[in-house]
Formats: structure tokens, C-alpha cells, sequence
């Protein structure tokens, strides 16, 4: 008889810490933790505040955070999307190879007409009528508010990874063999090739502050590029710049490094997945998208991965499976207390 109340006992602790813990859980997902919504390789994540956000991969990958959760879009295409650029919740642009455009209208993801069959890589919209994609053979191209054309792609016939712009009379753009290209509101042009030999992300915080990363960091003083060290001895993928004193890199490995207005510091990542976009919303709350469907956001502390709905799931069985033995002893104690008496 003790015998059997023990295992009852013991049977209880475990359930009910098994319940703490769903609890927990469900409770930390709605704060901090989250499901990827897919395995598809995350190559671009924009986000327009902290309950609006897009991000964009392999496949046709197409997947929007409501403040909540994040959810699979219906994509018009299977290629694989490269770049995502908001310039509001109504209006948004994707682009991808074999010169794939998409556009949100508010509701849903749409074809648009592509003057190239070049793999693009990346877009920036400065606003509803000013946008500009790059992308391979020295690919550019720009959006008056009404159609996409091709502008100037003879400065490089060099792939070109990543476009920003600070307004619409500056920006960058660059690419392999340390390719940049400036836009002064009238032309692009050539300028001194970086040191680095692959670039895959620029920020422009100011036309004398303009970060590039690739196979390693460069920096833009308003007069010349150079190499920034000590920088991280990993392959950066991604810079975003809160302000000009403070900004994150992702890239390989999951590594992440943070700039404090005087050095590149490497932070505590919760992935090994390689992460391939970082878009901050300020300087306490950020989201980085790789490999896998890997997201983790920033919280103003740290990285917190995304939380997989299988370990819940696991949770919830472990759970079942134990309430049902409690019930069968529940119910074999009830039997044998019935027959004896």
C-alpha cells in the first residue's frame, strides 16, 4: 500500500513539472521563443517595426512576423528569393534569381515585369518611387514608380551583392574582387576596389560612414576605403547599423559581432547555422535570419534562438504518456481496493 502511494506521489511531481514546464514553455514562446515556420535557407530578413516584419529565402520562401509569430506567405514563384525591401506594410519588394521581382500590395505577393534574366541580389527601396537592385554581370537596375529598367550595369561586369542607399542622390553598391560603386543622384560610378576581394553587405550610415563586410570589414570615411582591424576571424555576411556608434554583423558559423563606436566585438551566438541578414529595429530588439530557417532575435541582451514547436510536442506526449500510466494505477489501486473489500 505505501509502495503504491509512493509511485503516485512520484507520479504527480513528475506531472505536474511536466505541466510547469509546457507552461513555461508556452510562455517563453509568446515572449521570446517562436517556431520557424520552415527549413528553407533564410538569405534576407526586413523588418518595419516590431510587429511587422518579412523575411525571404530558397524555394520561393516568403514568411511575415505579426508581432507574434512568424507565418508562410503564399509566393507566386518557386526561385529562390534573394533580398527584401518594405516601404511601408502595403508596399514591399522581393527579388531573386533569374531576375525575379515580386511586390506586396497589401495582400498578397504578385509577378513583376523584370528587364533582366540576371540573378538579382539585392534591393533597397528609398521610397514608393526610388528603388534600385543589383545583381550579377554588374547588374542595376531602378524603379521610377512605374517600371523597372536597367542603369549603367557597364560600370562592373563583376556580380554586385548589395545595394543600399542612404537617400536618392547617395548610395552604394558592391560586390566581387572588392567592386563598389557610388551614386551621387546622377550616375554611378567606379570607385577605388576595397581590399577585401568578396563584399556581400553595405550600410551607409552617412556619406562619410559607410560599412562594407565580406571577407572582411572595410570602412568608408568620407575620402578612402579601408580595412578595419581587429575584425572578427570569421566570414561576416550581414551589417546593420543602429547609429554610427552602434551595429551587429552576422555571417558564418552563426558568429555575431557588435561595433561600440570604437572596435568590432565578437557576442554570444545561439545558432551554428550560418546567418546570412540582420535588420535592427533599434538598438534593443533585431532579428538575423541562415541556413535551415534559422531566426534568432535580439533582445537587447542577447540572441535568443527560435524555440522548435518538436520540443513542445515531445513535452505534450511525455505528458499524455504519464497521465495515462497515472490513470491505469489510479485505476488498477481502485480495482483491488474493490476486490478485497
Amino acid at each position: 500500500m505505501l509502495k503504491s502511494f509512493g509511485l503516485k506521489i512520484e507520479l504527480f511531481v513528475v506531472v505536474s513539472m511536466l505541466c510547469l514546464g509546457v507552461l513555461t514553455v508556452n510562455a517563453e514562446s509568446v515572449l521570446s521563443s517562436w517556431p520557424s515556420p520552415t527549413t528553407a535557407d533564410l538569405n534576407s530578413v526586413f523588418m518595419l517595426s516590431s510587429d511587422n516584419g518579412w523575411a525571404v529565402g530558397y524555394d520561393g520562401t516568403i514568411i511575415c512576423w505579426n508581432g507574434t509569430e512568424w507565418n508562410n506567405v503564399t509566393s507566386p514563384t518557386t526561385a529562390h528569393l534573394r533580398s527584401v525591401s518594405m516601404v511601408n506594410d502595403t508596399d514591399g519588394w522581393v527579388v531573386g534569381y533569374d531576375g525575379i521581382i515580386l511586390r506586396w500590395n497589401g495582400t498578397s505577393w504578385s509577378n513583376v515585369t523584370s528587364p533582366t534574366l540576371n540573378h538579382l541580389n539585392s534591393v533597397f527601396m528609398v521610397n514608393a518611387t526610388t528603388g534600385w537592385a543589383v545583381g550579377d554581370g554588374g547588374m542595376v537596375l531602378h524603379w521610377d514608380g512605374n517600371i523597372w529598367t536597367e542603369h549603367q550595369h557597364w560600370q562592373t561586369t563583376n556580380r554586385l551583392n548589395s545595394v543600399f542607399m542612404l537617400n536618392s542622390t547617395e548610395g552604394w553598391a558592391v560586390g566581387e574582387y572588392g567592386d563598389c560603386i557610388h551614386w551621387n543622384g546622377t550616375k554611378w560610378t567606379m570607385q577605388h576596389p576595397i581590399g577585401s576581394p568578396h563584399l556581400i553587405s553595405v550600410f551607409v550610415v552617412a556619406s562619410d560612414d559607410v560599412w562594407a563586410v565580406g571577407a572582411g570589414i572595410n570602412y568608408w570615411n568620407g575620402t578612402r576605403w579601408q580595412q578595419y582591424l581587429p575584425y572578427p576571424g570569421w566570414g561576416p555576411r550581414s551589417v546593420y547599423m543602429v547609429s554610427a556608434d552602434n551595429g551587429w554583423i552576422v555571417g558564418l558559423d552563426g558568429n555575431t559581432a557588435h561595433w561600440d563606436g570604437d572596435s568590432w566585438n565578437n557576442m554570444t551566438s545561439p545558432t551554428p547555422n550560418h546567418l546570412w541578414s540582420v535588420h535592427m529595429i533599434s538598438a534593443d530588439e533585431g532579428w538575423a535570419v541562415g541556413n535551415n530557417g534559422t531566426i534568432i532575435y535580439y533582445n537587447g541582451v542577447e540572441w535568443i534562438p527560435e524555440f522548435h514547436s518538436a520540443v513542445l510536442m515531445a513535452l505534450l506526449i511525455s505528458l499524455i504518456l504519464v497521465a495515462v500510466i497515472l490513470a491505469k494505477t489510479a485505476s488498477k489501486q481502485l480495482w483491488d481496493t474493490k476486490t478485497w473489500t
